[in-house]
């Protein structure tokens, strides 16, 4: 298995499309993962119980064809056994759980500033481009912090810098998170933009702060992890690691914003309900079917009597969603000193053995 793995790095260039080839691309399991990860998703975006019965049910049969089809049809694998175990799992799940926190937060927070504080479009471009400066910056920091010039230097000291880099990181992610997640739980709304005072734009910049921190940790983490895990299997076998790391890096980024959006549009919209519908308010289902289908509606059309409840029910949905992005933060940050302690165990110059695969590319 072993030798027939290694042959696929050395085939002829103008056979690559033969079918012995082609059926080597594990499709069957690139399907399945599709399907479970499409039906996790939708989970958290469901309205009544029997939509979620039938997710629960797809993700379970998903899941259990995928592991079969893994370990009895295909030969070579999406995901290949070798590649995820030891060091190599954790970091797959840290990248998982770190990208699924930034990403979450990242489509939340516009969402607040727009909503709850009338942000205008200049100035969400304006907020956002912060974080993106910050993310290469970061990139920047982790590739100055891991370069070396001496030839002498082994493997084992880039990977022990990864390491400690990916943990300062995800400790910059987290807190960063808690910032953001602190400040929209506890600043009040503003009903109109003529509100947005200094003084007001100071308390906001908590939540710019935590962005960058959190922006920043990010870049330098998605560097340090990838240079950690080609440093442990080494060059040849750098394909096969850094598409399992790019592959959870998307599904991370798929998770977080499918999560985190799904729990926020499910509190929003039992919240509206329960104020508009069960309370009965005059005109409380037409105003509902409005604010469902449009948030402008919140500061032209809405009678002002409601603005000040609607605006903090749409605070407390994202500041629940916030806290499920705090969590996968923390998760990410747990895992990551994992990194440290499963480390100390590994045997000095040690490299995984991994064998190539052709089809973790396609993944991605």
């Amino acid at each position: 298995h072993e030798f027939r793995q290694d042959q696929l790095l050395e085939i002829d260039p103008k056979d690559r499309f033969a079918w012995k080839n082609l059926s080597q691309i594990d499709l069957p399991g690139s399907f399945l993962l599709s399907c479970g990860i499409i039906s996790m998703l939708m989970m958290f975006n469901v309205t009544s119980v029997k939509s979620l019965q039938i997710c629960i049910v797809c993700f379970v049969l998903s899941a259990t064809a995928f592991a079969l089809v893994e370990k009895y049809v295909m030969t070579v694998h999406i995901i290949p056994p070798s590649a995820f175990k030891g060091v190599l799992r954790i970091t797959a799940l840290v990248i998982f759980f770190g990208a699924a926190a930034i990403y979450g937060m990242n489509y939340v927070l516009p969402l607040y500033f727009q909503i709850v504080h009338d942000f205008s479009q200049f100035q969400l471009g304006l907020f956002n481009s912060f974080g993106v400066f910050a993310v290469s910056f970061g990139s920047l920091i982790a590739g100055w912090y891991l370069k070396h010039d001496d030839e002498n230097i082994g493997p084992n000291v880039i990977i022990s810098r990864g390491i400690h880099l990916s943990i300062v990181c995800c400790m910059g992610i987290v807190t960063g998170v808690f910032l953001c997640m602190f400040a929209a739980l506890n600043l009040k709304p503003t009903p109109d933009r003529s509100d947005l005072t200094p003084k007001v734009y100071a308390k906001l910049s908590i939540l710019l702060l935590g962005s960058i921190i959190s922006s920043i940790g990010y870049g330098a983490f998605l560097v340090a992890l990838l240079i950690l895990v080609v440093g442990l299997v080494g060059i040849k076998r750098q394909a096969t690691v850094t598409g399992m790391n790019y592959m959870f890096r998307s599904m991370g980024q798929s998770s977080g914003v499918g999560i985190t959006l799904g729990l926020y549009n499910h509190n929003l919209f039992n919240e509206l309900h329960k104020y508009f519908s069960k309370k009965s308010k005059p005109d409380g289902s037409q105003i509902l079917e409005r604010l469902l289908s449009s948030t402008a509606f919140i500061r032209n059309g809405l009678p002002t009597e409601y603005l000040h409840k609607v605006l903090k029910i749409y605070r407390e949905a994202v500041g629940d969603a916030m806290i499920l992005v705090f969590l996968l933060g923390a998760a990410a940050f747990l895992l990551s000193l994992l990194l440290k302690l499963h480390s100390t165990k590994e045997e000095p110059n040690r490299r995984e053995p991994i064998p190539s695969s052709s089809s973790s590319s396609s993944g991605v």
